[in-house]
């Protein structure tokens, strides 16, 4: 995937009060997911590349993350789609606009070794199939 983020890319950056390696464990190891992902409430319910979401209300939501890339305190690269629970394709279920797959890259660079600097560009896998699809949730 390209560096440079095109119109309609989904992008954040953000300088974190914590170590790379923290920031590191906390996209790759299930019980510091649990502590961000997801709105206030959830709980991680399995899975490392597929699970689920449990809000507040008892409502699950499942994710899929199918990896292209992993580079250690550096880059992930992977293609994030909403599923159902026996990991197929799903539609977002507040908004059906929102696309099937995105290829999702946060890039991690250096820093003081107490901050991590991360940015996430997340793109719509299919750009010519899927043109008129836009983030709308």
């Amino acid at each position: 995937m390209s560096e440079k983020a095109e119109r309609n890319d989904f992008v954040i950056s953000r300088v974190f009060g914590a170590p790379r390696e923290l920031l590191w464990r906390c996209f790759t190891e299930p019980e510091h997911m649990q502590q961000w992902w997801g709105p206030k409430g959830s709980t991680v319910v399995s899975g490392t590349y597929h699970g689920a979401m449990r809000d507040s209300s008892g409502h699950v939501t499942w994710a899929k993350f199918v990896y292209r890339e992993i580079v250690p305190q550096e880059r992930l690269v992977w293609v994030h789609s909403f599923s159902d629970e026996n990991g197929g394709l799903a539609r977002h279920p507040l908004s059906p606009t929102w696309p099937l797959e995105l290829l999702t890259n946060i890039r991690r660079r250096a820093g003081r070794e107490d901050q991590a600097h991360a940015t996430l560009v997340a793109a719509q896998c299919d750009r010519g199939r899927a043109k008129d699809l836009r983030y709308r949730a």
